[in-house]
């Protein structure tokens, strides 16, 4: 194990979700410890972005000791465990907003096979119902097939059209690449049918079969339904953020 995962705290080399972001980080600045820790890292996707682990009142003061050392510089992204609530001041001199609160989840347990017809995409052939099927059934996502880390998406149709869909992004390092699902939509008039559900159950069983050691993914905090439906397929909740971006984001980093 190399790069940016060596310049953490011991205790955070081992942990899923950042084995599944630091192999991209560059530039790493960590402060903290086995308790708390909070780094600034470039990446392919964002750059300069914050991330705190740990304990939230540790991750707290560790921030006001980053944005004082920080301050003035431009930051991309920010994600804290929940309740270390940021103040103003700290906010202000990152250059960041409020703009949502997600929960990380993860499974290595291959669902049930999923009930619903769902068929592997090609990224190139069908990028364009793929991305008019997102544009109606979540046309906030920032995920799309031609995206440089993509691997798979998968679908439902009805007759020619696309009814449902979901992504799949390459995470992790060579020694642990897994799949982060994204891009989960279906259109309205196929809602309640399990399509979400079948969806994720495959995209989820196409990563475990390739290899990847564990399939992981965001939810907003107030999605109950969808949370009742991944703990269903076997996933749980390892992390739970708070997220900060530049005034006026309209959404998150894909």
């Amino acid at each position: 194990m190399s790069g940016a995962l060596d310049q953490l705290p011991v205790r955070w080399r081992s942990d899923r979700f950042v084995r599944t972001d630091a192999p991209a980080w560059r530039d790493v600045v960590v402060r903290g410890d086995d308790d708390a820790v909070v780094v600034v890292v470039d990446s392919p996707r964002i750059e300069r972005a914050v991330v705190g682990l740990g304990d939230p009142g540790r991750v707290r003061a560790l921030l006001h000791q980053v944005a004082a050392e920080r301050a003035g510089r431009a930051h991309g992204w920010m994600s804290l465990p929940r309740g270390s609530a940021p103040d103003e001041a700290v906010l202000s001199r990152l250059g960041l907003t409020p703009f949502s609160s997600w929960d990380w989840f993860a499974t290595d347990a291959a669902p049930p096979e999923p009930t619903a017809s769902v068929v592997r995409l090609d990224l190139v052939h069908d990028a364009p119902a793929i991305r008019a099927c997102l544009a109606e059934a979540n046309p906030t996502t920032s995920a799309d097939p031609g995206g440089p880390h993509e691997v798979a998406w998968f679908g439902v149709r009805a007759g020619a059209e696309l009814v449902g869909v979901i992504g799949a992004g390459r995470r992790g390092g060579a020694d642990a690449p897994s799949w982060h699902l994204h891009g989960l939509g279906v259109r309205p008039e196929a809602r309640r049918q399990g399509l979400g559900a079948a969806l994720t159950a495959a995209a989820t069983r196409a990563g475990l079969e390739a290899g990847a050691p564990w399939v992981s993914l965001g939810m907003y905090a107030s999605n109950e339904p969808a949370r009742r439906v991944y703990e269903r397929l076997g996933y749980a909740c390892e992390a739970r953020f708070d997220s900060f971006g530049p005034p006026g984001s309209g959404h998150p980093p894909a």
